[in-house]
This record gives structure tokens, sequence and C-alpha cells, in this order.
């Protein structure tokens, strides 16, 4: 699973339902069996359950 950490996310249902685009985000990888997605750049998507779980992590960890 992905822990997604950002500063600013919108939804952007042209991309995918239930999906957020984050203008800031850095998600990390919490699974290493999970090779699909390592880290997100901008413009990147992650799923909004994922979004929703961290949304209110420290600024600290978002550096």
């Amino acid at each position: 699973m992905l822990s997604c950490f950002f500063l600013k996310c919108c939804p952007r249902r042209d991309i995918y339902p239930g999906f957020l685009q984050c203008d800031v985000l850095y998600a990390r990888q919490t699974d290493p069996s999970n090779l699909h997605t390592t880290v997100l750049w901008l413009g990147q998507t992650c799923s909004t359950e994922d979004a929703t779980k961290t949304f209110s992590a420290p600024k600290e960890t978002m550096s």
C-alpha cells in the first residue's frame, strides 16, 4: 500500500473516479513487494483512500 503525503490535492474526475491529482505529492512504498510505485512526482495520482489516511499528517513528514 502507498502512504501519500501532499500539500495540495484536488479531485480530478477526468483522470480516474475516486482519484486525486496532487500539486505536490510524495508517496512512499510501505510494501517492499509492491514494485508498481516508489515515488510519485508532480501531476501523479494516488487513491482517495490512501490520501485521506494521511491528509492531516504533520508538515514535517512532507519535507
